[in-house]
Protein backbone atom coordinates (compact mmCIF):
# COMPACT_ATOMS: atom_id res chain seq x y z
CA UNK A 1 0.00 0.00 0.00
CA UNK A 2 2.99 2.29 0.46
CA UNK A 3 3.24 2.84 -3.05
CA UNK A 4 -0.55 4.35 -3.43
CA UNK A 5 0.01 6.42 -0.50
CA UNK A 6 2.72 8.04 -1.95
CA UNK A 7 1.35 8.38 -5.77
CA UNK A 8 -2.24 9.75 -3.60
CA UNK A 9 -0.03 11.86 -1.29
CA UNK A 10 1.38 13.43 -4.40
CA UNK A 11 -1.69 14.36 -6.74
CA UNK A 12 -3.64 15.84 -3.50
CA UNK A 13 -0.93 17.61 -1.93
CA UNK A 14 -1.13 15.90 1.35
CA UNK A 15 1.92 16.65 3.54
CA UNK A 16 0.19 14.47 7.11
CA UNK A 17 3.39 11.91 7.54
CA UNK A 18 1.08 9.67 10.13
CA UNK A 19 -1.40 9.61 6.85
CA UNK A 20 -3.06 6.16 6.57
CA UNK A 21 -4.82 4.88 3.41
CA UNK A 22 -7.26 2.44 4.11
CA UNK A 23 -7.96 4.82 7.04
CA UNK A 24 -8.61 7.66 4.85
CA UNK A 25 -10.55 5.90 2.81
CA UNK A 26 -12.60 4.68 5.44
CA UNK A 27 -14.31 7.99 5.92
CA UNK A 28 -15.25 8.34 2.55
CA UNK A 29 -13.87 12.06 1.60
CA UNK A 30 -10.31 11.21 0.74
CA UNK A 31 -12.22 8.69 -2.12
CA UNK A 32 -14.36 11.58 -3.03
CA UNK A 33 -11.09 13.94 -3.67
CA UNK A 34 -9.45 11.32 -5.73
CA UNK A 35 -12.65 10.77 -7.98
CA UNK A 36 -12.83 14.78 -8.53
CA UNK A 37 -9.10 14.92 -9.18
CA UNK A 38 -9.32 12.36 -12.04
CA UNK A 39 -12.68 14.55 -13.16
CA UNK A 40 -13.63 17.77 -11.94
CA UNK A 41 -16.61 18.32 -9.72
CA UNK A 42 -18.07 14.85 -9.77
CA UNK A 43 -18.74 14.33 -6.42
CA UNK A 44 -19.86 17.59 -4.37
CA UNK A 45 -18.26 17.30 -0.92
CA UNK A 46 -20.59 19.11 0.81
CA UNK A 47 -23.85 16.89 0.09
CA UNK A 48 -21.58 13.92 2.25
CA UNK A 49 -23.20 12.65 5.16
CA UNK A 50 -21.38 11.53 9.03
CA UNK A 51 -22.92 8.08 7.35
CA UNK A 52 -19.65 7.26 6.22
CA UNK A 53 -20.76 4.04 4.62
CA UNK A 54 -23.29 5.87 2.23
CA UNK A 55 -20.63 8.40 1.18
CA UNK A 56 -18.30 5.27 0.29
CA UNK A 57 -21.28 3.74 -1.48
CA UNK A 58 -21.36 6.95 -3.67
CA UNK A 59 -18.12 6.97 -4.62
CA UNK A 60 -17.90 3.44 -5.64
CA UNK A 61 -21.40 4.04 -7.69
CA UNK A 62 -19.74 7.34 -9.01
CA UNK A 63 -16.52 5.63 -10.06
CA UNK A 64 -18.37 2.86 -11.95
CA UNK A 65 -20.95 5.23 -13.61
CA UNK A 66 -19.10 7.94 -14.62
CA UNK A 67 -15.14 6.73 -14.66
CA UNK A 68 -16.36 3.10 -15.76
CA UNK A 69 -13.84 1.59 -12.60
CA UNK A 70 -15.51 -1.86 -11.62
CA UNK A 71 -16.91 -2.33 -8.67
CA UNK A 72 -14.11 -4.50 -7.37
CA UNK A 73 -14.38 -4.00 -3.46
CA UNK A 74 -17.28 -3.12 -0.92
CA UNK A 75 -18.31 -0.18 0.83
CA UNK A 76 -18.61 -2.06 4.11
CA UNK A 77 -15.39 -3.17 3.96
CA UNK A 78 -13.50 0.15 3.03
CA UNK A 79 -16.04 1.61 5.90
CA UNK A 80 -14.96 -0.73 8.55
CA UNK A 81 -11.37 -0.66 7.44
CA UNK A 82 -11.03 -4.54 6.72
CA UNK A 83 -11.23 -4.57 3.24
CA UNK A 84 -8.35 -6.84 1.83
CA UNK A 85 -5.03 -5.15 0.59
CA UNK A 86 -5.14 -7.11 -2.43
CA UNK A 87 -8.47 -5.84 -3.58
CA UNK A 88 -7.60 -2.32 -3.27
CA UNK A 89 -4.21 -2.26 -4.36
CA UNK A 90 -6.15 -3.87 -7.67
CA UNK A 91 -9.13 -1.11 -7.25
CA UNK A 92 -6.58 1.78 -7.13
CA UNK A 93 -4.88 0.16 -10.25
CA UNK A 94 -7.47 1.56 -12.24
CA UNK A 95 -7.80 4.77 -10.82
CA UNK A 96 -3.74 4.63 -11.88
CA UNK A 97 -4.92 3.87 -15.53
CA UNK A 98 -6.74 7.15 -15.51
CA UNK A 99 -3.87 8.87 -15.11
CA UNK A 100 -0.93 9.94 -17.60
CA UNK A 101 1.46 11.61 -15.05
CA UNK A 102 3.94 8.79 -13.22
CA UNK A 103 6.63 9.58 -11.34
CA UNK A 104 9.39 7.58 -10.73
CA UNK A 105 8.30 4.94 -8.21
CA UNK A 106 9.29 1.82 -9.92
CA UNK A 107 6.23 -0.43 -8.80
CA UNK A 108 4.25 2.09 -10.26
CA UNK A 109 5.52 2.14 -13.53
CA UNK A 110 5.13 -1.39 -13.36
CA UNK A 111 2.32 -1.50 -13.24
CA UNK A 112 1.47 1.33 -15.63
CA UNK A 113 3.52 -0.96 -18.35
CA UNK A 114 1.53 -3.51 -18.04
CA UNK A 115 -1.46 -1.81 -18.78
CA UNK A 116 0.54 -0.15 -21.94
CA UNK A 117 1.31 -3.91 -23.35
CA UNK A 118 -2.55 -5.07 -22.42
CA UNK A 119 -4.32 -2.18 -24.46
CA UNK A 120 -1.35 -2.70 -27.49
CA UNK A 121 -3.11 -6.31 -27.68
CA UNK A 122 -6.70 -5.01 -27.39
CA UNK A 123 -5.79 -2.67 -30.53
CA UNK A 124 -3.47 -5.05 -32.60
CA UNK A 125 -6.65 -7.34 -32.02
CA UNK A 126 -9.13 -4.96 -32.69
CA UNK A 127 -7.14 -3.89 -36.11
CA UNK A 128 -6.88 -7.27 -37.07
CA UNK A 129 -10.67 -8.11 -36.79
CA UNK A 130 -11.18 -4.52 -38.63
CA UNK A 131 -9.07 -5.61 -41.43
CA UNK A 132 -10.12 -9.06 -41.57
CA UNK A 133 -13.74 -7.63 -42.02
CA UNK A 134 -12.89 -5.45 -44.64
CA UNK A 135 -11.06 -7.91 -46.82
CA UNK A 136 -14.56 -10.31 -46.42
CA UNK A 137 -16.25 -8.00 -48.08
CA UNK A 138 -13.92 -6.78 -50.92
CA UNK A 139 -14.00 -10.85 -51.15
CA UNK A 140 -17.17 -11.01 -51.60
CA UNK A 141 -17.36 -8.32 -54.23
CA UNK A 142 -15.25 -9.91 -56.21
CA UNK A 143 -16.96 -13.02 -56.41
CA UNK A 144 -20.06 -10.99 -57.75
CA UNK A 145 -17.70 -9.53 -60.43
CA UNK A 146 -16.59 -13.67 -61.23
CA UNK A 147 -20.74 -13.82 -61.53
CA UNK A 148 -21.48 -11.16 -63.56
CA UNK A 149 -18.70 -10.05 -65.25
CA UNK A 150 -20.73 -7.46 -66.83
CA UNK A 151 -22.54 -5.05 -64.78
CA UNK A 152 -24.18 -3.43 -67.22
CA UNK A 153 -26.00 -6.21 -68.74
CA UNK A 154 -30.00 -5.28 -68.13
CA UNK A 155 -30.43 -9.32 -66.55
CA UNK A 156 -28.05 -8.45 -64.05
CA UNK A 157 -29.65 -7.89 -60.46
CA UNK A 158 -29.39 -4.33 -58.83
CA UNK A 159 -28.05 -5.60 -55.41
CA UNK A 160 -25.40 -7.32 -57.72
CA UNK A 161 -24.44 -4.73 -59.59
CA UNK A 162 -24.27 -2.22 -56.77
CA UNK A 163 -22.02 -4.60 -54.59
CA UNK A 164 -19.65 -5.52 -57.70
CA UNK A 165 -19.20 -1.87 -58.35
CA UNK A 166 -18.04 -1.69 -54.29
CA UNK A 167 -14.75 -3.66 -55.11
CA UNK A 168 -12.98 -0.15 -55.70
CA UNK A 169 -13.99 1.90 -52.52
CA UNK A 170 -13.18 -1.65 -50.56
CA UNK A 171 -10.04 -1.66 -52.20
CA UNK A 172 -9.10 2.08 -51.21
CA UNK A 173 -10.99 1.61 -47.86
CA UNK A 174 -8.41 -1.64 -47.04
CA UNK A 175 -5.64 0.34 -48.58
CA UNK A 176 -6.59 3.42 -46.11
CA UNK A 177 -6.93 1.30 -43.11
CA UNK A 178 -3.66 -0.97 -43.09
CA UNK A 179 -2.03 2.08 -43.30
CA UNK A 180 -3.11 2.97 -39.45
CA UNK A 181 -0.34 2.59 -37.23
CA UNK A 182 -0.71 1.21 -33.56
CA UNK A 183 2.99 2.79 -32.69
CA UNK A 184 2.47 3.77 -29.23
CA UNK A 185 2.44 7.69 -29.10
CA UNK A 186 5.22 9.95 -26.93
CA UNK A 187 2.78 10.73 -24.03
CA UNK A 188 2.60 7.34 -22.99
CA UNK A 189 -1.72 7.50 -22.52
CA UNK A 190 -2.68 4.44 -21.12
CA UNK A 191 -6.36 5.16 -20.98
CA UNK A 192 -8.03 3.81 -23.89
CA UNK A 193 -10.91 5.92 -24.03
CA UNK A 194 -8.04 8.99 -24.77
CA UNK A 195 -5.97 7.11 -26.94
CA UNK A 196 -5.77 8.81 -30.29
CA UNK A 197 -5.23 4.88 -31.88
CA UNK A 198 -7.92 2.90 -30.51
CA UNK A 199 -10.24 6.17 -31.03
CA UNK A 200 -8.91 6.25 -34.69
CA UNK A 201 -9.90 2.04 -34.54
CA UNK A 202 -13.16 2.90 -33.01
CA UNK A 203 -13.86 5.15 -35.90
CA UNK A 204 -12.84 2.26 -38.73
CA UNK A 205 -14.97 -0.34 -36.69
CA UNK A 206 -17.98 1.69 -36.63
CA UNK A 207 -17.74 2.80 -40.74
CA UNK A 208 -16.85 -1.20 -41.36
CA UNK A 209 -19.77 -2.40 -39.59
CA UNK A 210 -22.47 -0.02 -41.53
CA UNK A 211 -20.68 -1.14 -44.46
CA UNK A 212 -21.09 -4.54 -43.86
CA UNK A 213 -24.20 -4.45 -42.76
CA UNK A 214 -25.37 -2.88 -46.31
CA UNK A 215 -23.48 -5.77 -48.00
CA UNK A 216 -24.99 -8.46 -45.76
CA UNK A 217 -28.89 -6.88 -47.07
CA UNK A 218 -27.16 -7.39 -50.69
CA UNK A 219 -26.08 -10.65 -50.33
CA UNK A 220 -29.59 -11.56 -48.66
CA UNK A 221 -31.28 -10.37 -51.38
CA UNK A 222 -29.60 -12.02 -54.11
CA UNK A 223 -30.36 -15.39 -52.36
CA UNK A 224 -33.60 -14.93 -52.19
CA UNK A 225 -33.77 -13.83 -55.92
CA UNK A 226 -31.76 -17.29 -56.71
CA UNK A 227 -34.24 -19.22 -54.90
CA UNK A 228 -37.06 -17.29 -56.52
CA UNK A 229 -35.51 -18.07 -60.15
CA UNK A 230 -34.52 -21.63 -60.07
CA UNK A 231 -35.53 -24.03 -62.85
CA UNK A 232 -39.08 -25.50 -62.58
CA UNK A 233 -37.43 -28.82 -62.67
CA UNK A 234 -35.92 -28.47 -59.41
CA UNK A 235 -38.58 -27.60 -57.82
CA UNK A 236 -41.47 -30.23 -57.15
CA UNK A 237 -44.77 -28.79 -58.72
CA UNK A 238 -48.19 -28.74 -56.12
CA UNK A 239 -49.57 -31.64 -58.10
CA UNK A 240 -46.88 -34.04 -57.61
CA UNK A 241 -46.53 -32.95 -54.00
CA UNK A 242 -50.15 -33.75 -53.23
CA UNK A 243 -49.80 -36.86 -55.20
CA UNK A 244 -46.60 -37.66 -52.98
CA UNK A 245 -49.08 -36.78 -49.60
CA UNK A 246 -51.69 -38.86 -50.78
CA UNK A 247 -49.15 -42.28 -51.95
CA UNK A 248 -48.11 -41.52 -48.15
CA UNK A 249 -51.42 -42.04 -46.88
CA UNK A 250 -52.80 -44.92 -48.89
CA UNK A 251 -49.56 -46.68 -48.12
CA UNK A 252 -49.30 -46.17 -44.56
CA UNK A 253 -52.43 -48.31 -43.49
CA UNK A 254 -51.25 -50.73 -45.84
CA UNK A 255 -48.24 -51.42 -44.58
CA UNK A 256 -49.24 -51.24 -40.72
CA UNK A 257 -51.66 -53.89 -41.41
CA UNK A 258 -48.67 -55.72 -42.68
CA UNK A 259 -46.95 -55.04 -39.75
CA UNK A 260 -49.89 -56.57 -37.97
CA UNK A 261 -50.18 -59.87 -39.87
CA UNK A 262 -46.07 -60.27 -39.29
CA UNK A 263 -46.53 -60.02 -35.98
CA UNK A 264 -49.65 -62.54 -35.50
CA UNK A 265 -47.39 -65.11 -37.44
CA UNK A 266 -44.79 -64.41 -35.28
CA UNK A 267 -46.60 -65.38 -32.05
CA UNK A 268 -48.04 -68.83 -33.93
Amino acid sequence: MIDFTKWIKSILKIEDTSFDLKKELSEGILFAKLINYLQNDLINLTSFTDNHLENIQRCIDIAYQRLNIPKLIKAEFVEKNTVDDYCLYFYLTFFIMKENVFDDNEVMETIAQGIRERNAQLKMTLKNRIGNSLRRMLDCSKSVRIVWPNLDDPSVPEEAKNLGMMSNELEEMLSQFEQVSLTEDESNIIDLNKDPVMIDLKHWEESVNKKNKEIKMMEKELKIQKRNTLPNSQTPRLDEKERMKENRRTISPRMMGLGTELKQNKAC
